[in-house]
């Protein structure tokens, strides 16, 4: 079984590959995700082969863990108790006037996971905690996986390009500016996801993402055809920008899912299995 690996203190950050599981055809093989068309039972025992790689590291029995479905949103949710809650709602303003403007988050910290969430069935597309041996995970294929971990807080962020418009990106990098702001290093870790080479994009949907991006992030549509039609959008270079921006390391993984063996692809395969990114704090 394959896994990328990155560690910063007691935080750690593993993505899975595709190879070492049990499913077949369009899923082989270590398909995690119950929800795009594989057999439960293959699901559950790739998602056993992955809980023993990380044990006894990881000891909390993978009965306890929380898999959530991820769908584009910028939903993000807090585990305590090893159960999700609800982080605030913050609604970014729409630009007017060419003007960007944001609500001051610095009230809302103290009231992270205020609602317990009961229907296991909820989506969400970011998973975050502050308790120790507590992993949280997401699911993906071509859609950027992002570990952002610190001495006391981690999360996983599932970075497709409609939840990049819809903001979850600079919310979870919010969620760490209290963390910044006291001195602590935040370390951000880019998986494998589709790459500016083969993430062929309508040019008019770029330039919408590219103009929802905050703190006057551009430059990330690339090879526009003279039609104005096609173009190549840069997910990886948009979270650079924001680390740039906040000023949290960040290492790369470099790897394209599109063009690698290793890595499940839904732009190049359409019916495929997914990875997943699970990041936790150890004891």
């Amino acid at each position: 079984m394959k896994l990328e690996t990155f560690e910063f203190g007691k935080a750690k950050a593993v993505f899975s590959y595709r190879d070492g599981g049990v499913s077949k055809a369009n899923y082989s093989s270590l398909n995690v995700s119950d929800y795009v068309g594989d057999s439960d039972d293959n699901v559950t025992k790739n998602r056993d082969l992955l809980a023993e790689k990380l044990q006894p590291e990881l000891s909390r029995d993978i009965g306890e863990w929380y898999w959530p479905t991820q769908k584009h949103s910028k939903q993000i949710f807090e585990l305590k108790d090893n159960l999700p809650h609800t982080l605030p709602s913050f609604d970014y303003e729409i630009p007017r006037k060419g003007s960007f403007r944001r609500k001051d988050f610095s009230d809302f910290i103290p009231e992270l996971g205020n609602k317990l969430i009961n229907d296991p069935n909820e989506c969400c597309d970011g998973v975050m905690t502050r308790e120790v041996n507590t992993p949280c995970i997401i699911q993906t294929a071509d859609c950027l996986p992002i570990a952002i971990l610190s001495n006391n807080k981690v999360a996983s962020i599932h970075a497709g390009w409609q939840g990049i418009k819809r903001g979850i990106v600079r919310k979870a990098f919010d969620y760490f500016k209290e963390e910044k702001e006291r001195g602590e290093e935040i370390k951000v870790f880019l998986g494998p996801c589709i790459r500016v080479e083969s993430n062929e994009f309508s040019f008019s949907d770029a330039l919408r993402i590219e103009k929802s991006l905050p703190f006057k992030i551009r430059n990330v549509i690339f090879n526009i055809d003279d039609t104005r039609i096609k173009c190549f959008l840069d997910l990886p270079l948009i979270i650079q920008r924001h680390c740039e921006y906040y000023g949290y390391d960040f290492t790369d993984a470099g790897v394209d899912t599109m063009d690698s063996p290793d890595c499940f692809s839904y732009r190049g395969e359409n019916r495929t299995g997914r990875h997943a990114l699970v990041t936790w704090i150890n004891d």
